[in-house]
């Protein structure tokens, strides 16, 4: 029992490490005129693919961990649900968010990313894929550990 509680909490601590240094990574590498449309707080189309794909990557590094440390694929399925509920309850969280204000001239880097924390919104189709993403991650992560552990086990 202590195995699967310990899958699931690294699992978790994993997938979060990985999204937010992703997260960072990326808005690095990119910088905001890259992440955000000019002249406002919302996430450029190559953003919303690449925040995306950190997410996917996340979820099934999570799926990974889970069951390499629980060797349960229920647990990866409990970590699976639970992701997808954070995701539901952050799909609600942004169903009423203003509309964000006009970013200021001349407002980059690492302040307009700030301020787009504060006042952007995510779209509705990243709202209804990052949940999704993440069950198909955490799955695909368990599966692929789950074929080598009963390889093994042969």
């Amino acid at each position: 029992m202590l195995r699967k509680i310990l899958g699931f909490v690294a699992a978790f601590v994993v997938v979060n490490v990985v999204v937010i240094v992703g997260f960072l990574g990326g808005a690095i590498v990119l910088g905001s005129e890259r992440v955000l449309e000019p002249g406002g707080y919302d996430a450029s189309l190559l953003w919303l693919f690449v925040s995306s794909l950190i997410g996917l990557v996340g979820a099934s590094c999570g799926g990974v961990a889970c069951q390499a440390i629980s060797r349960d694929r229920r647990v990866a399925g409990v970590l699976a649900a639970v992701m997808f509920l954070f995701g539901a309850a952050a799909f609600f969280a942004g169903a009423g968010a203003p509309e964000p204000p006009p970013r200021p001239e001349g407002e980059t880097g690492f302040a307009a990313i700030k301020a787009a924390a504060e006042h952007g919104r995510e779209p509705l189709s990243t709202r209804v894929l990052n949940p999704l993403l993440a069950v198909a991650g955490v799955l695909a992560g368990a599966s692929i550990v789950a074929r080598q552990q009963g390889a093994r086990r042969d």
